[in-house]
């Protein structure tokens, strides 16, 4: 039988932190957005040069507002979320000039036409907010962004994190605090091989009280959330759509076991860092890896191709600091070759889930490890309570996780981008010379725009980092 919600209005059996427990809460100073739906005649009038408000949406309403907009583009509205403080200050106060809009972008390293057209909106947050919110919740979710109590703290990691999360169910204290979790990836078009695998790890893993992360696909990623649960331990599926997609087809049933639907307690965690209505682009899966790579202290590889969308994950796990470890498989086999790559190149070994937490978190007894660190009780139950951001990475075993696997040469170059502004600009730049988006405009005879656009694309792949200036420089480690 299905396990049932405890009375929450018993106070012995509610969660301390309601954002992370599942309960709806609004971001600090929430606006009403009541007061700015159709039928009030300035809800969507667009910001005037020049002109003063006297009030203003909240800062979690713009973050959401930004995060709906289709124009803005999911690099740009991470590193607007980012520098919020920057710039919220005109969702109150008169709108710059635009010598001051220029030179605000290029502080932000975002393009103009994107910064302007977010100013543009600042009138009708509360109201995009209000929206997105009540399709969220007809979802079955809730929104959390990065001012919330429940927003993931490993995500700040990153180097342009989520502003806004659409989430179902309940994020394990222990991954929002640590990123106490492993995460799978795996082949969609997997074989029996592949799915038994994903699935020993998984049950096994979840049965001693770490959460599974994974992508929520067909094959290894579908094996791992059913396997977790099914092992009594929970899992955090990471989506490429908006909350609101039926995606993939045939996995309703495993997602509403994941986020539990009525008097059941939730499984883990449906969660999304794209809008209601946002389609499974393809361009939405390798954004969609970083957040599975960051919640998790390391991550394997069950059975991939060379060149995969997995051994992207991998990648960023290990620009993350975090472990990388690959699951053996039959020689002659295609899908073998990532995890073979992997491995020969120095990833650990992740034939049992007890390679598994030596890997991540010390060769020396991890059962006891856990055990000692309060995570587990003596029997292999979860003690939730117990876990504290560090608690186990500072333990004197000497364990550290978070520590970067090898692989590193069998993961260069995995997933460059092959052609368009991206790559040209990628070409542009030598490995550890930093080059300012002016002069790769004028190398490439491009517009600054449209170099800004590509360079944040890089950045939020991994390929290049950012430095004041501001300038940009290739990662050393990601040449092909």
């Amino acid at each position: 039988m299905p396990k049932k919600r405890p009375n929450r209005k018993d106070p012995a059996t509610t969660a301390p932190d309601r954002a992370s427990a599942g309960t709806a809460t609004p971001s600090p100073g929430h606006h009403d957005p009541g007061d700015d739906f159709p039928g009030n005649p300035g809800a969507d009038r667009p910001a005037t040069p020049g002109a003063r408000r006297s009030s203003g949406p909240s800062p979690g309403d713009l973050l959401i507002a930004m995060h709906t907009d289709r124009d803005t583009g999911r690099a740009a509205g991470c590193r607007l979320g980012e520098s919020l403080e920057s710039w919220e200050e005109y969702a109150r106060g008169p709108a710059p000039g635009a010598a001051a809009l220029t030179e605000l972008a290029r502080r932000l390293g975002v393009p103009g036409d994107v910064l302007r057209r977010t100013l543009e909106i600042l009138p009708q947050a509360g109201r995009r907010a209000g929206q997105e919110r009540r399709r969220v919740e007809a979802a079955g979710g809730r929104l959390v962004t990065r001012l919330d109590p429940g927003y993931p703290r490993p995500l700040l990691d990153l180097p342009l994190p989520p502003p806004v999360l659409a989430v179902a169910g309940e994020i394990p204290e222990m991954v929002t605090e640590a990123g106490l979790a492993v995460a799978m990836v795996g082949a969609r078009r997997t074989d029996a091989y592949g799915l038994e695998a994903a699935a020993h790890l998984a049950r096994r893993l979840g049965a001693l009280g770490l959460p599974v992360v994974s992508g929520f696909a067909r094959g290894v990623d579908t094996a791992s959330h059913g396997a977790a649960l099914d092992g009594g331990g929970t899992t955090v599926a990471v989506l490429g759509c908006g909350l609101d997609i039926d995606y993939p087809r045939g996995n309703r049933a495993l997602g509403r076991r994941i986020r539990g639907v009525g008097d059941e307690v939730p499984g883990g965690a449906l969660l999304s860092e794209f809008p209601c209505g946002a389609g499974p682009k393809p361009w939405h899966f390798p954004v969609r890896n970083r957040i599975i790579a960051a919640l998790s202290l390391g991550t394997v590889v069950v059975r991939a191709a060379r060149r995969s969308g997995s051994l992207i994950t991998a990648r960023l796990a290990m620009e993350l600091g975090r472990e990388v470890l690959a699951v053996p498989g039959p020689v002659f086999d295609r899908l073998s070759e990532g995890p073979h790559s992997l491995l020969a190149d120095g990833a650990a070994i992740a034939a049992s889930a007890q390679d598994v937490l030596d890997a991540l978190i010390g060769p020396s007894g991890a059962w006891g490890l856990l055990e000692r660190a309060g995570v587990l009780k003596a029997d292999g139950e979860l003690k939730a309570d117990k876990v504290k951001a560090g608690e186990v990475a500072n333990h004197e075993s000497g364990g550290t996780p978070g520590a970067p696997g090898g692989a590193a040469g069998a993961l260069a170059g995995v997933g460059a981008p092959r052609r368009g502004l991206p790559a040209k600009i990628l070409a542009a730049m030598p490995v550890g010379r930093e080059r300012a988006p002016e002069a790769l405009a004028s190398d490439l005879g491009l517009g600054v725009d449209a170099v800004l656009g590509a360079l944040l694309e890089l950045e939020l792949t991994g390929w290049v980092r950012r430095r004041p200036g501001p300038a940009y420089v290739r990662r050393a480690d990601r040449q092909d």
